[in-house]
Parts: structure tokens; sequence; C-alpha cells
């Protein structure tokens, strides 16, 4: 599943990074992930998170991120594989013909083989990943210290200061990856300085 929010994000120090922490400092699951993994009651936890990954991940973040991009370069993209048809069919195969150890795609690829060479058929999982890690020490570096600054942090007042310029010298560091970290607190201020500072 693509739930990268509770793989990245330290509990303990996101309890110290908040201003207000929640209730008994613990961050639970969105409800709305927690009731798509268990709407189908007899299902495998394979497709549970099939299921869930199909009515969140797609459209609330890969389907975004294709159609933003897409357009921004004026291309009209297709998603043949989510006609209705198609989906409801695949979720009525029997996950013994999907997946086999680790091998996926088992039907996809035995349909296609004869048309496709072995290096597209074989070829590993790519996401739509960017070198944000890399991108905060430098293309991005000065975005990151005048958004987070001080300044407009405290001014923000949503998060503690002490621990975001931390954060910060870490990642600078390269003692620790805060990447995501780091992108949710610039777009949260810069969300702020947009929609709230004039309030």
């Amino acid at each position: 599943m693509h739930i990268k929010l509770m793989e990245t994000f330290n509990k303990d120090q996101v309890s110290k990074l908040l201003k207000k922490p929640t209730k008994n400092n613990t961050f639970n699951v969105d409800k709305q992930l927690h009731d798509y993994f268990y709407y189908i009651k007899d299902a495998e936890p394979v497709e549970r998170m099939m299921y869930t990954d199909l009515k969140y991940a797609l459209p609330n973040d890969m389907l975004v991120k294709t159609d933003r991009m897409s357009m921004l370069n004026s291309l009209e993209i297709r998603s043949p594989f989510l006609d209705h048809k198609i989906v409801e069919m695949a979720f009525n195969i029997p996950l013994q013909y999907k997946i086999i150890g680790t091998k996926r795609k088992i039907i996809l690829k035995d349909t296609f083989s004869e048309f496709l060479p072995n290096e597209i058929l074989n070829a590993k999982k790519r996401g739509f990943g960017i070198p944000l890690a890399e991108w905060f020490k430098s293309e991005l570096k000065e975005l990151l210290l005048s958004t987070l600054s001080k300044e407009n942090v405290e001014s923000a007042n949503l998060v503690n200061y002490s621990v975001v310029s931390e954060i910060i010298i870490e990642h600078q560091n390269g003692k620790k990856n805060h990447a995501n970290l780091l992108w949710s607190l610039v777009v949260l201020h810069k969300w702020y300085e947009k929609f709230m500072k004039s309030i």
C-alpha cells in the first residue's frame, strides 16, 4: 500500500513537533483507510490492500500526479486498465492466479509475452518518486530555509521551531532523511501564508 505518512514520520518526533499533541500522543490510521481495508470482509489481506489502493491511493495520489503532470505538458492521458469492467473482472479472479510468491501481474505478463521484450516484462517496479532528499540540500535548499525560517514558523505558531530547526540540521548534515516530513512542513507553512496569514 502507499501509506507513506505512517512509514516515514517518527511518532515521538511528530508529538514534539506539534504545538498541541493529539490525545495520548497517539496517531491512528485514517478512518477512511481502515474502512476500505475492512470493506471486503472475507478477502485475503493482499486483496484488501489492492482494494484500498484502488479506492484511496489511486484517486488521491497516483492519478492526481499523473493528471497534473500530463496536463502541464498538454498531454491527454488514458488509463484503460481502470475501465470499470476490467477492474470488476480483475477483482473476481482468484488471488493465486494473480500473484505467485514474488511474481506479480502474471496474467498481464503472460498475455503480452509474445509482443513485449523480456526487459520490459521483467523490469523492476518504479514509482513517482523524486529526489526530494537531495533537492533540499541543493535546488530547494533556499526554499526550505526561507519557508521554515524562525520568523515564519513562530509567526504561524503551528509547530515548535526548535524541533523544526533540529530536523533541518539533521537532514542537511546527512544524519537522517527527513525529506517527507520537511516537505509536509513546507507545504503547511505555504498554505498558512496563502490562506490564513491575512485572517
